[in-house]
């Protein structure tokens, strides 16, 4: 498990090993391993983010309050 305190709102996978969970201030968890182990990545926000979708298997786009979208590539 993570060691995350924050709730988590949103989680989403682009394949069977590749996902995101997105939560509380700003909380964000990575895995690349099917869930199995999740690393926290640094978003830099202090706000809600509580909806997470896969545009192709490696890009994620995180929503969040006030309308705020973020995009990331993973490995």
């Amino acid at each position: 498990m993570s060691g995350s305190v924050e709730v988590l709102y949103a989680v989403a996978f682009g394949d069977a090993q590749t996902g995101v969970a997105v939560g509380s201030h700003g909380a964000a968890l990575l895995t690349t391993d099917g869930g199995t182990t999740w690393t926290r990545a640094a978003t830099g926000l202090d706000g809600y983010l509580g909806a997470a979708v896969f545009t192709a298997p490696h890009t994620v786009l995180v929503g969040g309050e006030g309308g705020l979208v973020l995009s990331r590539t993973l490995p």
